[in-house]
């Protein structure tokens, strides 16, 4: 029988084992190390997502602290301007209240200056004129809303002769010699009022260009055969009133007659319209007629014109509309027809209005040829004239030194 003998292990010296056990510890505190670095980064990592949300709370918080404010700064606002609204209609009350009380003192006033004073019972009555602040305007119903008055502003050129005397200061001169005395005058070859005139140029061209504007700019002027003055174009720019039938015209009435009613346009030029072209609501009222009583003197009335004051000249009645109230102050109509003419120095115009709207003028237009056509066919009938214009309807242009006084107004 034999028997198995185990072999002898090998003997393990004292520094192997040594080794071995310094391996094993470092390999353990390596591990150890891996194990602290790791939950450390896992600390880091809780820490900072913790701030993150740390940050995003305290955001959260400003942004609902911010809102709350401006809530309350809003509420402030609306309540400050509640307040300064009531304030302001408190104000307002109170202007109004003294409106009113100063406008119950000034009627009173009013009524005690219209009550005779006890300390004058003999005091004489004195008529003062009557200042018309009403701004009612007479006109036709189917007048436009912006009336295109009959005014234009143009450049223009005459071919005028040029004196030898003038020709040291040839702009100057032309200017003195062809327009200064045509100014607010009726123009024939301007076919209208030279009312004003301005930046007047000379050259041997019409038109602006290559013409002298100043006395110090070269002229050229052409000679014609022999004779002694030179000719050349003048030309500058006008503004003009250019009367034409079916022009719109406004003016202030200064004379009522039962036959026409005078009027003053623009402060300047005289028109005319005869009763028939009134309203047909309007109607004659004489001084006499007991209508006529409390309503004050035609003599006395004053109207505050744009261009001035007209005043009514005295005369034997006035008009009345259609309430019932005296015709006075402005009026707007239509040229119906006008006249020119020229005599020497002087020169005319004469306008002629009406009031009825176009189709109705064109009526009466109708009628009155018809009724002129029976008399001229009539044999029997004696020669009837032209009707002429009223002498108020006329506008003389003349110069100053041919304008009569105020008191050779007055005779005349």
């Amino acid at each position: 029988m034999s028997a198995t003998i185990a072999s002898p292990e090998p003997a393990i010296s004292k520094s192997e084992k040594k080794h071995k056990k310094d391996k094993a510890s470092k390999s353990e505190k390596k591990r150890e190390r891996e194990e602290d670095a790791i939950a450390d980064s896992r600390k880091h990592k809780k820490s900072k997502s913790a701030s993150v949300e740390e940050n995003r709370d305290e955001e959260i918080e400003a942004s609902q602290l911010d809102e709350l404010a401006h809530k309350k700064k809003k509420r402030e606002h609306k309540k400050k301007h509640k307040e300064e609204e009531h304030d302001a209609e408190d104000a307002s009350g109170e202007k109004l209240k003294k409106k009113k009380k100063s406008k119950k003192h000034a009627d009173e006033e009013a009524e005690n200056n219209d009550k005779p004073s006890a300390a004058d019972p003999d005091a004489m009555d004195v008529d003062q004129p009557t200042q018309q602040t009403t701004s009612e305007i007479y006109q036709p119903s189917d007048i436009p809303v912006r009336p295109q008055y009959p005014f234009y502003s143009q450049t223009v050129s005459l071919y005028e002769p040029i004196y030898p005397i003038g020709w040291s200061q040839p702009v100057t001169n032309s200017e003195y010699q062809h327009l200064q005395h045509l100014k607010n005058k009726y123009v024939p070859s301007l076919r209208g009022v030279l009312i004003n005139y301005k930046n007047v140029a000379l050259g041997e061209n019409p038109g602006r260009q290559g013409a002298a504007t100043s006395d110090d700019d070269s002229s050229i002027l052409k000679s014609v055969n022999e004779y002694a003055v030179g000719f050349g174009w003048i030309t500058a720019e006008v503004d003009l009133f250019v009367p034409s039938r079916g022009a719109w015209m406004e003016g202030s009435i200064n004379l009522q007659t039962e036959g026409h009613i005078g009027v003053v346009c623009f402060g300047q030029f005289n028109a005319s319209i005869e009763a028939r072209r009134l309203p047909s609501a309007w109607k004659w009222v004489s001084n006499e007629d007991p209508e006529a009583h409390g309503m004050e003197e035609t003599a006395s009335v004053i109207t505050a014109d744009d261009h001035g004051v007209v005043r009514q000249i005295h005369s034997t009645g006035f008009w009345v509309d259609g309430n019932g109230k005296k015709v006075k102050g402005k009026i707007r109509f239509r040229i119906r027809n006008f006249d020119v003419g020229v005599s020497g120095e002087t020169s005319y115009l004469s306008l002629e209005g009406t009031m009825l709207e176009k189709e109705a003028e064109k009526a009466l237009v109708r009628e009155e040829a018809a009724t002129a056509a029976l008399r001229k066919g009539n044999k029997g009938a004696r020669n009837i004239q032209r009707r002429r214009a009223p002498e108020f309807a006329m506008t003389r242009f003349m110069d100053e030194a041919e304008q009569p006084t105020e008191a050779q107004a007055v005779v005349a």
